[in-house]
């Protein structure tokens, strides 16, 4: 009986890791979701293209440009533990594993 209960808790156990592994694996359009919040830029910032791997801490970083003052775009709510504001715009726009994100972590580069 005793040992039933241990194999029961360490396949109960096994499950929620593999299950908790499959959902910690983002794609871009989820990183695209968080961008909601309607903002005007006030400064030049540069934008990073971000790649989603299995992992958070494992996301890949390559610089695409700027985004000028003025310019209307959506950025998260908060500062994003990825290192930095996701954005979305009609040119940085998130595909099946690639997401938008400004990399600073001053609240001042828009209004």
């Amino acid at each position: 009986m005793k040992n039933h209960k241990i194999v029961l808790t360490l396949l109960t156990c096994l499950l929620a890791m593999m299950l908790i592994n499959i959902n910690a694996n983002a794609s871009g359009y989820e990183y695209r979701k968080l961008a909601n919040k309607s903002a005007v830029t006030t400064k030049s910032v540069k934008v990073f293209r971000g790649t989603a791997v299995n992992c958070e801490a494992n996301n890949k970083f390559k610089y695409i440009g700027h985004i000028k003052i003025g310019s209307h775009i959506k950025v998260s709510q908060y500062f994003m533990s990825t290192g930095g504001w996701i954005v979305k715009s009609s040119k940085y726009r998130a595909s099946g594993s690639h997401f938008y994100i400004v990399n600073t972590d001053k609240a001042h580069w828009f209004k």
